[in-house]
């Protein structure tokens, strides 16, 4: 219709269904030892010592799995065992055997309840002698075309998104790093979607432009009256995020006392509100990014080692678009399918699109798509595509090289006590020993 001089289209537009997206099944029965191009990942195994199925041996590749006669999880050909006789939980990678239906012995003391099992224990069930060990393995990564709302064909992003897929089965914190514009945070919503925790919320919080006392406050919340303002208790993203994920955006931006405070909800899980005294719990998964080089700001003193030796043991990075060039047009077509059915995208603009490095990587193209389809009234043409180059980032530096050296100092700092050091980088021993193999420090 006609209103003055303007004329006006009204059109109706079909929302099309969003993707289906099926939780994947929760592996919080193991543990992530480090993850290279394979994933090292501990498993605990039962093993008979003694019995009518004397040497047989079982992964336990569930949460929580019955053993005992017929019907049993773990069938054992032992008459005195009954169905579901006892069951063992794992939780990454550390046992707990639980008496259901039958006694369970161990050291010659009948188990009243839960108890944790160690390599060297061996417990009784009726005839049989059982022992669970803990064994390395590891896992060729899976490879995928999608993650959430991520799309791509290239052999690069086909192993990210297998990645991605693998750490949303846990529980670990986990560090996503890229160039800007590359998708850091659509990488994070999916690992929320995909996870055990896709019905919790996901509060995502932007580390940089802050105040040392505002970014305390919106981590942890505060109290009534802890400073001037403050005229409410409020909660902080770590209260909001409580049985779901926080994602911690530009963690590069963290400052000091920050970052120690951070450190510390990870390694005890406890929680202070600003000008409070009482410990809260919240149940919550850490997903940080960044776009910085934080092995550089490690070596300069802006960036605490220990916090991100402790983040990076599941950590990917995104690729910048320029490195899966193979891409673009597919990305190009998923965008314009979400301007409307009135978006044409011509054929003859892939050239284009493949010839520029994008140094804004996808959010740039998103816009230089969008600005094409508005001047263009629909049809995205070669005369609507205007770029404005800008000089391409810089690589990061050697990743490895800096983690060798930090390893190194800690060990020695250490005087070679691996236990110690373990426990001064906060990391399990079996974690520490792989990465001395791997850098040649052990």
């Amino acid at each position: 219709f006609v209103v003055g001089p303007y004329t006006v289209l009204v059109q109706g537009e079909v929302e099309e269904p969003a993707e289906t997206v099926s939780i994947l099944t929760p592996k919080h029965h193991e543990f992530i030892v480090a993850c290279d191009n394979n994933i090292l990942v501990e498993r605990a195994v039962l093993k008979v010592l003694q019995g009518p199925n004397k040497g047989k041996e079982v992964v336990l590749k569930q949460i929580e799995t019955s053993v005992g006669g017929r019907g049993s999880g773990v069938h054992i050909e032992d008459k005195t065992l009954k169905k579901e006789h006892f069951s063992i939980a794992v939780s990454r990678g550390r046992p707990m055997v639980t008496p259901v239906n039958g006694p369970v012995f161990l050291d010659g003391h009948r188990l009243l309840g839960t108890t944790p099992i160690y390599d060297d224990d061996v417990f009784s069930v009726g005839q049989s002698r059982f022992a669970i060990h803990v064994s390395e393995e590891e896992d060729v990564q899976p490879q995928a075309e999608r993650f959430g709302s991520m799309i791509g064909t290239s052999k690069i992003m086909q192993h990210v998104f297998g990645r991605l897929k693998v750490f949303a089965c846990h529980d670990f914190p986990v560090l996503i790093t890229g160039e800007s514009g590359t998708g850091k945070e659509l990488a994070a919503k999916g690992l929320h979607i995909y996870s055990h925790r896709a019905s919790g919320p996901f509060v995502a919080l932007n580390c940089g432009g802050m105040t040392e006392s505002l970014i305390e406050s919106q981590l942890f919340g505060y109290e009534k009256g802890a400073f001037t303002g403050a005229n409410s208790r409020k909660d902080g993203a770590f209260q909001q995020a409580d049985k779901g994920t926080l994602f911690l955006d530009e963690l590069g931006e963290l400052p000091l006392t920050a970052q120690v405070k951070l450190l510390r909800v990870l390694e005890s899980g406890e929680v202070r509100r600003v000008g409070g005294a009482r410990v809260e719990f919240p149940d919550v998964r850490i997903v940080a990014a960044t776009n910085r080089d934080l092995h550089t700001m490690v070596s300069k003193g802006t960036f605490r080692e220990d916090l991100l030796f402790r983040l990076q043991v599941l950590s990917v990075q995104l690729p910048a678009l320029r490195d899966r060039k193979e891409d673009i047009f597919q990305i190009s077509q998923f965008i314009c399918e979400q301007f409307g059915p009135s978006c044409i995208l011509h054929d003859s603009v892939k050239n284009m699109l493949w010839n520029y490095e994008w140094p804004g990587n996808i959010r740039e193209l998103r816009n230089v798509l969008s600005r094409a389809f508005v001047l263009g009234e629909g049809h995205i043409s070669p005369e609507y595509i205007e770029v404005f180059s800008t000089p391409i980032p810089e690589t990061i530096s050697d990743e490895m090289k800096n983690n060798r050296m930090f390893l190194q100092r800690t060990l020695n700092n250490c005087e070679g006590n691996l236990s110690q050091t373990a426990r001064q980088l906060g990391v399990p021993r079996t974690t520490l020993a792989y990465k001395l193999r791997k850098f040649g420090l052990m």
